[in-house]
């Protein structure tokens, strides 16, 4: 029997095919951009985990006032190269390149099999040939479909990929405490699964995954109404999706910050061990310490780096106390002076 043909003369085999080969190909872009960013993406989680091994020095904000500055992200690549080589910037990219390929092809097959399915199917032609009056309704109904179809499919991606997203972030974050476990394969797998079992490689998954889908919905709906609201000219609407995109990231942003501290805590390194970092109960846990210390924003900003010193609370509670735990009932109390800079970081 023959394969039936498309309205272009082509079998559904001939496009199953191309599609499958837009996949992979997609894929594989992916892996060459996260391969030319990766030392940039590098320096940025080690920064979300809080590791600052260069002192900050004085300069102007951009309002004219006196201010700490950071390193600027190719400053601290520098750093990282100086201490481990040159390949010491690519520490762990396998890792985020299997993430990263897991993920867009999870992503693009789940799509394209939803879009393939009669439901999709009969619902769209159903909104096609539905007149002018119902025009504004079909398209909401488009947008909550679309919308939820790529939260199905995103959401799979990182649930399948997140393994490989935990032994990526745990690996940079060996260079706090110049380690080695997670330097292979199979030594990483061992690692995890020693330690915490089958759920250490999803440390992390729950914020991660909260944050990208309300990063989708937050991008799709305010793009769906700037699209049919507000913006007229066909030109400036094929960008509005990216640019939202940004902004919908800068919003979620917190979500990233809060899932890499929590891949790396209680992972038996440096990095998540005190005193470089607490052992966090759980993800709420560390949103509300990050949230005291004004760290839920670290690593947005990658030029433009300005040192926040940390809010420092004593409690009036015992040591023991489940107030003095989680430091959610606090007084303020005067502190001392600070010590020189050149004695608050020590390269490592």
């Amino acid at each position: 029997m023959a394969a039936p043909m498309t309205s272009t003369g082509e079998s559904d085999t001939d496009v199953n095919v191309d599609e499958e080969k837009s996949v992979y190909i997609q894929a594989l872009y992916s892996v060459g951009v996260t391969a030319a960013t990766y030392p940039l993406t590098y320096a940025k989680v080690l920064v979300q985990i809080g590791h600052e091994p260069i002192a900050p020095h004085r300069t102007r904000t951009i309002f004219g006032r006196d201010g700490l500055a950071l390193p600027n992200v190719f400053k601290y690549v520098g750093h990282i190269r100086r201490v481990d080589g040159y390949f010491g910037l690519y520490r762990g990219i396998t890792y985020k390149i299997a993430s990263n390929f897991v993920g867009n092809v999870a992503v693009n097959h789940v799509m394209q099999k939803m879009k393939a399915s009669s439901v999709w199917s009969r619902n769209k032609l159903g909104s096609e040939l539905d007149g002018d009056k119902d025009a504004e309704d079909n398209s909401f109904q488009d947008f909550l479909k679309e919308t939820a179809m790529q939260s199905t499919a995103q959401g799979i991606a990182v649930i399948v990929s997140h393994p490989f997203h935990v032994m990526a972030i745990r690996s940079m974050a060996q260079f706090v405490g110049c380690e080695d476990a997670y330097s292979g394969w199979f030594s990483a797998i061992g690692e995890i699964f020693d330690r915490d079992g089958i759920l250490g490689f999803f440390a992390g998954l729950a914020p991660r995954l909260i944050g990208e889908l309300l990063t989708l919905w937050i991008a799709n709906t305010i793009t769906h109404i700037l699209n049919n609201f507000i913006i007229e000219d066909v030109e400036a609407k094929q960008y509005t999706g990216a640019v939202v995109n940004l902004l919908a990231g800068t919003l979620t942003y917190p979500f990233s910050v809060v899932s890499a501290v929590m891949v790396v805590t209680h992972s038996g390194l440096a990095a998540g061990s005190p005193p470089n970092m607490l052992h966090f109960r759980n993800w709420i846990h560390c949103w509300r310490h990050l949230s005291r210390e004004n760290a839920l924003k670290r690593g947005s900003s990658m030029l433009f780096r300005y040192y926040t010193p940390p809010v420092i609370m004593a409690v009036e509670e015992p040591i023991g106390s489940k107030v003095a735990t989680d430091s959610l009932l606090v007084t303020p109390t005067p502190l001392p002076p600070p010590p020189p800079l050149e004695h608050q970081w020590k390269y490592n």
